[in-house]
């Protein structure tokens, strides 16, 4: 599979969700960033970055991950991670950036993890 595609959508008033499929790597990491950035600039400080779809993922790629996660957080928002294959599992784990994430194998349980009182803030 090629470079990344990122998909992103509204969730009810806070929430936003971006899938990105292909390859999270040097060549557009910065794209999954500019989605986030977008996202909380408009009011939407919780977000899930749906890595279902994603073939690997590189160190800039975590990058990424660490930077969106500061975006939200500098928000007052929450981020989670959807991530079903074992080898980006591994990627995340391996760095110990799992102790950083909240991750879950569903956009459902991470639209539900980000949204808890989401209208609180």
């Amino acid at each position: 599979m090629g470079p990344a595609v990122f998909e992103g959508e509204g969730v009810g008033e806070f929430i936003h969700v971006v899938c990105v499929t292909g390859e999270l790597d040097l060549s557009n990491s910065s794209g999954l960033v500019r989605q986030v950035e977008s996202a909380v600039r408009t009011g939407r400080n919780c977000v899930v970055i749906d890595l279902t779809g994603v073939t690997h993922m590189d160190s800039t790629g975590l990058a990424a991950l660490i930077e969106s996660h500061h975006l939200t957080h500098a928000r007052r928002g929450r981020l989670a991670l959807v991530a079903r294959s074992d080898s980006i599992r591994r990627t995340i784990e391996v760095r110990g950036l799992d102790r950083l994430f909240t991750i879950l194998p569903t956009r459902e349980e991470g639209v539900d993890a980000v949204g808890e009182g989401a209208d609180l803030a």
